[in-house]
């Protein structure tokens, strides 16, 4: 009887050990990609669409073909899920090592001690390449981490499948990584763990590298994708298990999200955003937490990194947010201001719960810094067009910059319009605002005459004529955007 448990147990850790080898907590065919996410559920992306979870806990994601993903579920049944997440099948209540074999298909590579052997799409092994740290694969790119010949190690990467009978030469991704523990790719991003307890994240846009701190040292695997940088840790049976899900945005998110005014409501967006449409009127949002958010009201003046965690948040949404220095000050304000204006809420001095789940939701608009608009809008937005006007020397009226686009800022509106040589219609469209935020190229008021149209007939001569000073305005006219 002892020898036959002995046996199970050696047949148990040899199914357990082949699986492993072949699992990962991210699997992709460069379509489509799944992952482990919040609570060990399976989420489904397909490009340019959004993303999908199946409710029930995965620890293994072990292949990927035309139609299907094979995952194996927490209680030990192995599935296969249509790859739009519409439907899945049970393949075994209890899957055998052929089973796995069987779903994950061939593996183009071997990596042992410290050489990676590429095999060929004739499955033709080539010659290795050798002092090879970890590798891992996303779609059809092949990444590992190697030997740079400095006494470092560099990034390199290679195109699958490989033909002829010499292995092609790696493309280097970023000359100097850390030694890795662990290493996981996405279609965006190339994760390491490293021993220094850091998750090191290479940008494949940008070729950038940020390092983060591992809240949990325990963690042995890091993954960042779909706007999220996930920590795992593996269980005594080698499966993984999700430590901590946070917000993160890569580098070239921010760098290529909507083009924004900087900070200081007296600058000029750079370029042409993406159109956003203004949603209709939402609710307005009570100032005191919901019990069923996982946000707090956040106040300006307050620090800390749920700041920088929204501040991150709105900059990668376009929003002239300043320094991301987790300090809730007039910049930030701003921005939470310009957002509140986008999607439809009465402006605060604090971030409130609700605001902050459409901020973190894959709804939230990009700022527009170019929307229409037209009297009777209030808002920062207005009060950024007022800005502009105002330092133009064009008057705003007695009530100055209030955010408010009543009669005299449709007037100032006009005046500029005409001094463009716009269609004067007092309403700021996109045109209009291009104009007026253009720096390199400002419409002062060269005119103090009220009349916005033009005309063809000759002014009489009692007519002042034109000047090249600026129409005066109220040197007590408010400039707080708070």
């Amino acid at each position: 009887m002892k020898k036959i448990h002995i046996s199970v147990l050696c047949g148990l850790l040899a199914l357990v050990l082949a699986a492993s080898a072949m699992a990962e907590p991210i699997i992709s065919d460069g379509v489509h990609t799944a992952y482990l996410g919040r609570d060990n559920y399976l989420f489904l992306t397909v490009t340019g669409s959004p993303t999908r979870y199946l409710g029930t806990p995965i620890i293994d994601l072990v292949g990927i073909d035309d139609t299907q993903l094979y995952c194996l579920s927490k209680d030990g049944r192995l599935f296969a899920v249509l790859l739009d997440g519409s439907n899945s099948t049970l393949v075994s209540l209890a899957p055998t090592e052929e089973d796995f074999a069987r779903v994950a298909g061939e593996i183009p590579y071997t990596l042992e001690e410290g050489v990676l052997v590429l095999r060929n799409d004739q499955g033709t092994e080539l010659s290795g390449i050798p002092g090879v740290a970890s590798v891992c694969m996303s779609g059809n790119q092949l990444y590992f981490v190697a030997d740079n010949g400095l006494g470092g190690y560099a990034l390199k990467c290679i195109t699958l499948p490989v033909t002829g009978l010499e292995a092609p030469a790696p493309q280097v991704i970023r000359y100097q990584v850390s030694k890795p523990v662990s290493m996981t790719a996405s279609p965006t991003a190339v994760t390491i763990v490293t021993e220094l307890q850091t998750a090191e994240i290479i940008d494949l846009a940008s070729l950038s590298l940020e390092t983060v701190p591992l809240a949990n040292p325990q963690a042995t695997r890091a993954l960042c994708y779909d706007g999220k940088l996930i920590t795992y840790t593996l269980d005594e049976a080698g499966h993984y298990q999700v430590d901590t899900v946070t917000e993160h945005q890569l580098m070239s998110a921010m760098v290529t999200a909507t083009p924004a005014p900087t900070a200081a409501p007296t600058a000029a967006p750079t370029a042409t955003p993406k159109p956003t449409v203004k949603p209709t009127a939402t609710p307005k949002p009570s100032s005191s937490t919901s019990s069923d958010s996982e946000y707090s009201t956040l106040k300006k003046g307050a620090k800390g990194s749920a700041v920088r965690k929204m501040q991150k948040r709105l900059a990668a949404l376009g929003y002239p947010v300043g320094a991301i220095d987790g300090v809730f000050g007039d910049d930030t304000l701003f921005a939470v201001n310009l957002f509140q204006c986008a999607i439809g809420y009465t402006e605060h001095t604090y971030a409130s719960a609700a605001m902050q789940e459409k901020l973190y939701s894959r709804k939230a608009p990009e700022y527009d810094p170019y929307a229409p608009l037209k009297e009777g809008d209030k808002g920062a937005d207005v009060r950024l067009l007022q800005t502009f006007l105002f330092d133009l020397g064009y008057t705003l009226g007695d009530k100055g910059i209030d955010g408010v686009y009543g009669k005299a800022t449709k007037a100032a509106v006009e005046r500029f319009q005409f001094v463009a040589g716009l269609e004067v219609t007092g309403k700021a469209d996109a045109d209009t605002l291009k104009r007026l935020y253009d720096v390199e190229d400002p419409v002062p008021n060269v005119t103090a005459t009220p009349t916005p149209a033009p005309t063809d007939t000759p002014a009489p001569t009692a007519t002042p004529a034109p000047t090249d000073t600026p129409a005066p305005v109220d040197p007590s006219t408010p400039t707080d955007l708070t």
